[in-house]
């Protein structure tokens, strides 16, 4: 009887557990052992402390400032409607409304984490400085670590940077509604999502190759300020135009995400011999940024089909090129990290190449 294939997962995010579970409930027989510094449970020193809500609905309504807006990447959203002119507030010329969701990523883990560990899954706590370091060479290797691609030897992806997101949770469980205000550049300049718990999260444009780590009080100031102008409704119905929000200010916090230039990257190559053991197939998987939390199903399923039709190259040579490639047939992904027209997914088709990132 031949060995199990030894598949390694780098990153404990959601976008490395949903790997893990979906390679491992497809291929029971396989052994998915899930490598990282920071595990489920432990704080988070970047991304995920903002916590958003698991899957509360709301109504969420979006402002546009600019003379056009950026063609829609999705066939429908649920009770979508366009507003007219007299919908719109002062500084808009366009708008929309439609039904949303908000996520809150430490239940998602802990769920994953769960079925994870079900299915035969194991998680170790370790840092991986450079891929040379994983001792016992697998079949593949997912990397799954996120801004970590920076730095990680034998990868060293100097296309990555810092995107930091400051946010507030306002404690506000009559403001039911979402709201998101887009500049010039339709880029977000203020966004306001309701929580299931009754909290309201706040933030505003993301900043890029900024790596402080902490909640800055004058970004505070300006965040409070940005409340009290786009979301009126914050304010509690008995109380007076000039109350102070900070009262209902319960928690400050900052996330720090992966954004690559050029977009995401979601391949698979053979690792160079100078990186790892030669024949060991590496899954490249990170850079969306906060687009992260929309697309991380159906990147594991992404993952999970370029990682199959791998291993079945290697098992079979004469697997022709065009077998291979359609093996490995996903839809586009843009530079966001966003859905394309009508998929849940967007992501290239590569082939397998030899060489390193």
């Amino acid at each position: 009887m031949s060995e199990p294939e030894l598949i390694v997962i780098l990153g404990a995010g959601i976008n490395g557990l949903t790997c893990a579970l979906e390679i491992q409930r497809r291929n029971p027989t396989w052994q998915v052992d899930l490598i990282a510094q920071v595990l489920p449970g432990d704080p988070p020193p970047f991304a995920w402390s903002t916590g958003y809500s698991y899957f509360n609905r709301f109504e969420h309504t979006e402002y546009f400032s600019a003379e056009t807006i950026e063609e829609g990447k999705v066939l429908a959203l649920p009770n979508f409607q366009v507003l007219q002119p007299d919908q719109l507030v002062e500084g808009a010329k366009h708008g929309l409304t439609f039904t949303s969701v908000s996520v809150m990523p430490d239940q998602v883990i802990n769920r994953l984490l769960s079925e994870f560990g079900s299915c035969g899954g194991r998680i170790f706590r370790g840092t991986v400085r450079h891929l040379n370091e994983i001792i016992e060479a697998p079949s593949a290797i997912v990397v799954c670590v996120g801004i970590g691609a920076r730095t990680i030897g034998g990868i060293e992806d100097t296309s990555l940077r810092p995107m930091r997101i400051q946010v507030l949770k306002l404690r506000a469980p009559w403001m039911t509604v979402g709201k998101a205000f887009y500049g010039e550049d339709n880029v977000p300049t203020f966004f306001a999502i309701p929580l299931g718990s009754g909290d309201v999260l706040v933030g505003s444009k993301p900043d890029y190759d900024d790596w402080f780590a902490k909640p800055r009080p004058q970004t505070t100031i300006v965040l409070l300020n940005q409340a009290r102008k786009f979301c009126p409704e914050l304010i509690p119905t008995n109380a007076g135009p000039d109350y102070d929000l900070s009262s209902l200010l319960v928690w400050e916090g900052c996330d720090i995400f992966g954004m690559r230039n050029g977009g995401p990257r979601l391949e698979v190559k053979l690792a160079p011999s100078t990186v790892i053991s030669e024949g060991v197939h590496i899954i490249y998987n990170y850079g969306y940024g906060p687009s992260e939390l929309q697309v991380f199903q159906g990147a594991a399923e992404a993952v999970a089909n370029l990682l199959g039709a791998a291993i079945e190259q290697g098992k079979n040579s004469d697997m022709s090129d065009d077998q291979l490639v359609s093996a490995l047939q996903s839809p586009d992904i843009d530079d966001d990290g966003q859905m394309a027209d009508g998929e849940i997914l967007s992501v290239p088709a590569n082939n397998i190449t030899d060489g390193g990132s």
